[in-house]
């Protein structure tokens, strides 16, 4: 299995066994620390704060996936 394939089954593991968003948030930092380059592991991390109407952690982490995006695409 490639990167990719181990990033998102770690990532839906992290969805389907949480028991709660905050949970969810930190399964989910755990993925994104072992693999940093998913941009969708930062994205599901954003739309779990903002579903918990954490706009502050919401709007970092989307701003760290832009970042992410510029300096692949330079």
């Amino acid at each position: 299995m490639d990167r990719d394939a181990q990033s998102d089954a770690a990532r839906r593991h992290a969805w389907e066994t949480a028991t709660s968003v905050a949970e969810r948030i930190d399964k989910l930092t755990q993925v994104a620390t072992e693999y940093p380059e998913s941009m969708t592991t930062f994205a599901d991390i954003a739309a779990s704060y903002l579903a918990m109407d954490d706009l502050d952690n919401a709007r970092r982490t989307y701003q760290h996936i832009v970042g992410m995006r510029l300096r692949r695409d330079s």
